[in-house]
């Protein structure tokens, strides 16, 4: 069985700063990504969260250290334990992307690739990778590629 894969699109995210049934858990220090600031990603849980550690959905933040902000949505869904969130070069084009990878369900797993572009005050999502994990089986990948703007 041969899977094919069609381009879509890059997603544009939208600037945003989180609601007051948020609280920041923790803060990944990126460094600079182009924009001589350092750009850190802000990850929050709702307040009525007992143990943000390994509990609720994790939203996550792009705070670019000039003062805009823009919302990544739900980057996990078990607490902030399980969300890895790194800056690297993905596709070899000496700019580094941020990755970040959460459990979005008990077998299920997904890693987004964003594109941050320091001139525009724009971050893009570009790639979406899951994985579905069944008992006794490989992990089963699935992509959604998308061709940056």
């Amino acid at each position: 069985m041969a899977l094919s894969f069609v381009p879509v699109s890059a997603e544009v995210l939208p600037p945003g700063n989180p609601v007051k049934m948020l609280k920041e858990v923790d803060a990944v220090v990126l460094g600079d990504m182009g924009s001589g600031r350092q750009v850190k990603v802000r990850l929050f849980v709702e307040t009525k969260v007992t143990d943000p550690l390994a509990q609720g959905p994790v939203h996550g933040f792009l705070d670019d250290g000039g003062g805009a902000s823009f919302d990544l949505g739900v980057v996990g869904n078990y607490g902030f334990g399980g969300v890895t969130v790194r800056s690297r070069d993905v596709n070899g084009d000496g700019q580094h992307e941020l990755e970040i990878t959460g459990g979005m369900g008990s077998t299920y797993g997904e890693r987004r690739i964003y594109r941050y572009k320091a001139d525009r005050l724009q971050i893009t999502l570009v790639i979406v990778r899951s994985s579905l994990r069944r008992a006794g089986h490989r992990p089963v990948p699935a992509r959604k590629m998308c061709t940056p703007r």
